[in-house]
């Protein structure tokens, strides 16, 4: 597994290791999706966040005697909207994990099989020669 840290720091870098030993990444993609998932993130703790405060707001309400009907119906769209948030999170969240995982890392020039490509997504070295189309 490519550490996730490594990716958003320095996924160009990244890229070009694993072109050195034959492989591609796609590090333009890898960013476009974690910015996704940050925008996805922060939409969704709002969502979080106003579904708690309407919750307050349909306790206070309850407790003073008022109509709560009108509120329970915004709470539930909202329920919805942070369903589908929280999906759409997961989906990307799950598509990184497997670009970190070397899921998306294809071998071009080389014809070593897994074991190389699991070698090659754990441990990006620079003192690896390029050259040497051996193992470490």
């Amino acid at each position: 597994m490519i550490d996730p840290k490594l990716l958003r720091q320095a996924a160009a870098d990244v890229a070009a290791n694993l072109a050195r030993r034959g492989f591609e990444f796609d590090a333009a993609a890898y960013l476009a999706l974690e910015e996704q998932r940050k925008a996805l993130q922060v939409e969704t703790e709002q969502l979080q966040s106003e579904r708690n405060s309407s919750a307050k707001r349909i306790g206070k309400a309850k407790a003073q005697g008022e109509d709560i009907e009108p509120l329970l119906a915004a709470v539930k769209d909202l329920g919805e909207r942070l369903e589908e948030r929280e999906s759409a999170l997961a989906n990307v969240q799950n598509e990184l994990r497997d670009m970190e995982l070397g899921g998306q890392i294809r071998a071009y020039s080389r014809n070593r099989g897994d074991r190389l490509q699991c070698h090659v997504a754990t441990r990006i070295d620079d003192s690896i020669s390029a050259s040497s189309g051996e193992d470490p």
